[in-house]
């Protein structure tokens, strides 16, 4: 693996894909049909992969969009027993991938830099050089990954479990590293895992079952705990509508209109202005039946719309004031725990009266009579408190379409749309699951783009995928098409 040091890679982004490529000068350095075998087929856990040839000069391309190093991933989640598993199940099926397609296990390259993964899914994607000046070492360097990585790199759960992490570095040590190791290994952790999640029957209650009798008597059934008041809801609301009544003089006044309409009417009609022999006679009757209707929908909105009625209005029943329950107040209350609000400005930012009235009649618990006293505070205090920037210690982003602060207080920070892994997560379809990150060096910061679909931009300007790049204060740094400000 020494003489990979040579074969340097480049990291481009071409047409929405992040692709990581290695140029040979020469075909002669390129073993042929290894070549073949990667650009025509596609191999467990190795990155699907591209051949470009260009006169003598090849460049192979594998595809690593929306993936990070392995080397970050172990730098931000704890991988647990199932964890553990699954990456060394996706090793076992990589080796026998190779084998299968005539492929040699020393031209893999077992860093952590270039070996990638799925946050989300743990799948693993490794880069296979065909280059002939590689040394043949067999598993030796797989073995070294996998030591160097359990002891120094992987923080693993603090979780109940049957010590498989040292019971696969005993097996590393005992026996030499092959396909049958792994898979054996694997095997039995999963056989072991069946078994404990296998919930264990239980004889002995099965046996002391009590026998069911079909001629047994139904014993009692007995009162719920929760009993509903006398007078339910529906009977209130009810006798409630028995209480909208239209007043006398609404009928009083409309039977008057209706009167006077058809008087009216015939007046018009003796005076032949509704007569038939009146050449106007359909503009006549139509103005006349408008009149009736605008007045007809004047007494009606006017006298009996139900809101407009005053002895609709039912009268304020306290029959639900049997009990009254205090509400408790404490001295402090805490917004997003750091925020304190005291029991004064609470109170003067209105509140529930003292007593609230409420009826109780088992654990049935009904509120009335809730008055809150909210005008005065909407008036005065109801509007948003800008922070002022000059008391943040830390470094910070501003977003541009909800003024929103984001308060970098630890590094690295992540910015993604994966929630659980992501310092800051952006519900955005347009957003990577982990897509961009930023560190410090001391006093400086840096960002950089973590193989993202849709790219980050600084200043307008799209980031190269994995390289760091310094930050500034009021740089604007945009993830896709969301926009931030950066202040420190």
């Amino acid at each position: 693996m020494e003489n990979l040091i040579s074969l340097i890679p480049e990291t481009k982004s071409i047409n929405g894909r992040v692709l990581l490529v290695y140029n040979f000068e020469n075909q002669e350095e390129i073993i042929e049909y290894q070549l073949e075998m990667l650009a025509n087929n596609n191999i467990p856990q190795i990155l699907k992969s591209d051949v470009i040839r260009i006169n003598r000069q090849i460049r192979l391309s594998f595809d690593i969009t929306s993936l990070i190093p392995l080397k970050k991933f172990f730098e931000r989640v704890e991988v647990g027993r199932k964890d553990f598993i699954c990456i060394i199940k996706q090793l076992s099926s990589l080796l026998n991938g190779l084998e299968e397609y005539l492929l040699d296990y020393w031209r893999i390259v077992y860093k952590n830099e270039f070996i990638f993964i799925n946050p989300q899914t743990l799948e693993l994607g490794f880069v296979y050089l065909p280059a002939i000046n590689i040394e043949d070492n067999g598993l030796e360097s797989l073995k070294e990954f996998l030591v160097d990585n359990i002891i120094h790199n992987i923080r693993f759960k603090n979780e109940p479990s049957d010590n498989y992490v040292q019971r696969f570095l005993e097996l590393l040590k005992t026996r030499e590293l092959d396909y049958s190791l792994l898979k054996n290994y694997v095997d039995d952790m999963e056989n072991q895992q069946n078994q404990r999640s296998r919930p264990a029957l239980n004889f002995e209650s099965f046996y002391n079952k009590p026998a069911v009798h079909k001629n047994t008597e139904l014993r009692s059934v007995p009162e719920p705990s929760v009993r509903f008041p006398e007078n339910n809801v529906v009977q209130k609301v009810n006798e409630k509508k028995e209480k909208y009544r239209v007043p006398a003089k609404s009928y009083i006044i409309m039977f008057s209109v209706v009167f006077a309409l058809l008087i009216l009417g015939a007046v018009l009609t003796r005076s032949g202005t509704l007569s038939f022999n009146n050449s106007d006679f359909l503009l006549s009757l139509f103005g006349y039946l408008l009149v009736c209707g605008a007045l007809g929908y004047l007494v009606y909105s006017k006298l009996f719309a139900p809101y407009k009625n005053t002895d609709n209005i039912p009268q304020n029943d306290n029959s639900y004031a049997n009990d009254t329950v205090q509400f408790n107040r404490s001295s402090e209350q805490y917004v997003n725990k750091n925020i304190k609000i005291s029991g004064e400005s609470r109170q003067a930012s209105g509140q529930m009266t003292d007593q609230t009235h409420v009826q109780t009649n088992g654990s049935m618990n009904v509120l009335r009579n809730y008055q809150p006293e909210f005008n005065n505070y909407q008036q005065e205090n109801d509007r948003t408190v800008f922070l002022d920037p000059g008391k943040i210690n830390h470094p910070y982003l501003r977003r541009k379409n909800s003024s929103e602060t984001i308060i970098l207080s630890h590094f690295p920070f992540m910015f993604g749309r994966l929630e659980e892994q992501a310092d800051y997560c952006l519900k955005n379809p347009a957003i990577g699951k982990l897509h961009a990150e930023i560190t410090r060096e001391g006093s400086e910061y840096f960002l950089t783009d973590m193989n993202s679909r849709n790219g980050t931009l600084l200043n307008g300007e799209y980031l190269t995928p994995g390289q760091s790049v310094k930050l500034n204060n009021g740089d604007v740094i945009c993830f896709a098409n969301e926009e931030f400000t950066f202040f420190c």
